[in-house]
């Protein structure tokens, strides 16, 4: 499963990386226990993603704990990938917080799905969740919302993570 996941972890990755140079991302990344798909620093935000790489018919409610997909007749269920990527943004939001100063940075949070072959029927009002085909769009979409004085501050702090997790690999 872990290989399945990283596969689709990877194909998020190519479309991220394809942006402006000032479009900062970092992969796979511990924040105080929390393990994030993907953060973006861009001129558009800040941004966690998670990445689930399923197959098939997904049927999810963003209110909902438990998410469902089908492959073929067989039904299978699993944590619901709004609830865990709100997780991660809020803890991103208070590493910003408390360890760079960065009170009012608002953290984004996106859900991607990375198969080309899954069909989303998914309620998610506040939420994006996504098809990778949709990601680009969606993200260029969005209006400018960091200057870049706020920008380069919290790039700073966010590669400070990056350094440690090389260190510790």
């Amino acid at each position: 499963m872990f290989k399945i996941g990283a596969r689709g972890e990877a194909r998020v990755t190519k479309v991220l990386e394809n942006f402006p140079d000032d479009w900062v991302v970092l992969n796979d990344i511990v924040v105080d226990g929390a393990q994030i798909d993907h953060i973006l620093a861009c001129p558009k935000g800040i941004f966690t993603i998670e990445t689930k790489n399923y197959g098939g018919r997904v049927y999810g409610d963003a209110n909902k704990s438990r998410w469902f997909y089908y492959l073929g007749k067989r039904k299978f269920s699993f944590y619901s990938p709004v609830k865990q990527a709100l997780k991660h943004s809020l803890v991103l939001h208070n590493f910003l917080k408390t360890r760079c100063g960065l009170e009012k940075l608002w953290v984004q949070t996106l859900v991607v799905f990375a198969r080309r072959d899954v069909k989303l029927k998914v309620h998610s009002p506040k939420v994006p969740v996504l098809h990778i085909s949709e990601l680009r769009d969606y993200l260029e979409s969005l209006e400018d919302r960091l200057d870049e004085g706020t920008l380069e501050k919290a790039v700073r702090c966010l590669e400070t993570l990056g350094e440690k997790q090389n260190r510790k690999a």
